[in-house]
């Protein structure tokens, strides 16, 4: 009776392995978008079921019979002229030489496309070697295996430690745990703070948690607007800095023209203190002000203005 259970354990596994690599053969002619997906589940669910597996798993070795990948599934459907779709799928991709995790892709929903990548949709959880978690929501997620990296040109929605960040696209290297947003992106903190930016890179990368971009970039904080020319924001010191000619404005309409702005947390995040060694220009209603380096206290609203300083009252 055991050697029977062994015998039907290795027959399933076989299974797995030769519709792993049988469905992954040949190039499927177009990568699926979001209309596509929706297409293809109607077109599976209604005319081309083929065969069903539950509890599926295959593993899949590279030419020297080292563990390359592992994909597991709630449920695997194949279908005639259609990728095969899998319930709760979960990739494991193993380093070939130490045989150890380089990372783990758990999603909703997935399809197992002909030239061997994978599509998925909905919730995507990426668990890189460090153990570094990544949670991320869209409609679809391609892994392009021979690329090793997950591209996704739908909107995305990345959920940090302390934020959100919605963006037009992302680009990821799970091995590198380096991502990059696609387009317009918006960051918003648990505070209620707000970046505006576009092609965002995000660096975690040895524990590293860091955001950064070229691109005009607009903070809003809770008191004041700040615009510049791109920026970087350290999420482990919560310290940013705005980079290029940028612009401070206030609720009351006061503005503040520098350059090279340094922003450092206050009072547990709810304000802020502004620094820079570059020349400022102070304007408010009546009052003009030109000076060299200033440390500006948002809570206080005070302006510590270091040398040269002019003043006109209007």
């Amino acid at each position: 009776m055991f050697s029977k259970i062994i015998l039907a354990l290795i027959l399933v596994i076989l299974v797995g392995f030769f519709l792993f690599f049988s469905i992954g053969k040949n190039e499927y002619p177009k990568e699926l978008n979001d209309s596509g997906i929706q297409a293809t589940q109607k077109f599976q669910l209604e005319e081309d079921f083929s065969d069903l597996i539950q509890n599926f798993i295959s593993f899949e070795f590279n030419n020297e019979k080292k563990l390359e990948y592992k994909l597991e599934s709630d449920s695997f459907t194949t279908y005639i002229d259609s990728p095969g779709m899998m319930i709760n799928p979960i990739v494991t991709h193993y380093d070939v030489k130490s045989g150890k995790k380089i990372y783990v892709l758990t999603s909703d929903f997935g399809w197992l496309l002909k030239s061997g990548d994978f599509l998925f949709s909905g919730s995507v959880d990426v668990e890189s070697k460090n153990g570094e978690k990544h949670l991320m929501k869209s409609n679809s997620f391609l892994l392009k295996r021979k690329l090793g990296e997950i591209v996704s040109n739908d909107s995305v929605k990345y959920f940090g430690v302390d934020n959100e960040m919605i963006s037009n696209g992302i680009r990821i290297k799970p091995e590198q745990d380096f991502f990059e947003t696609i387009g317009a992106t918006e960051i918003i903190s648990n505070n209620g703070e707000k970046i505006l930016s576009e092609n965002v890179n995000i660096d975690k990368t040895k524990l590293n948690n860091i955001y950064s971009s070229k691109s005009p970039t607009k903070y809003i904080s809770l008191s004041e607007e700040v615009q510049a020319q791109g920026f970087n924001y350290d999420q482990n010191t919560t310290i940013m800095n705005l980079f290029g000619r940028s612009k401070i404005i206030q609720n009351n309409g006061t503005v503040i023209d520098s350059k090279t702005l340094k922003v450092k947390d206050k009072n547990n995040q709810k304000d802020k203190v502004y620094e820079t060694s570059k020349e400022i220009l102070y304007q408010s209603n009546n009052l003009k002000v030109n000076g060299i380096g200033m440390i500006f206290d948002s809570e206080s609203d005070i302006i510590k203005l270091k040398q040269n300083v002019e003043a006109v009252y209007e």
